[in-house]
């Protein structure tokens, strides 16, 4: 595993995590919601006076997880643009 420099930076150099919800229905609707609340608890916890590095990191792996299931109800995997 390699180190982060910036533990804020939104480059993740480890494995994504599992999705932790394989049985829960994908609706675009519901992941594009659940990731806009999800942008607001990462915006209110980076404002804190003292920041929850932990409560960051769970937000940005959550972020991640529900990207990756937004992009696999549109029936695109991984990062090619041209998928």
């Amino acid at each position: 595993m390699h180190r982060i420099a910036n533990p804020i930076s939104p480059v993740r150099l480890r494995a994504a995590p599992p999705n932790l919800h394989p049985t829960r229905p994908v609706n675009a609707e519901e992941l594009a919601a659940e990731y806009d609340r999800l942008r607001e608890e990462l915006k209110r916890l980076l404002a804190a006076p003292v920041r929850d590095m932990n409560a960051v990191t769970h937000v940005i792996d959550r972020l991640d997880e529900v990207h990756r299931d937004f992009k696999a109800a549109h029936g695109l995997k991984g990062n090619n643009p041209n998928e």
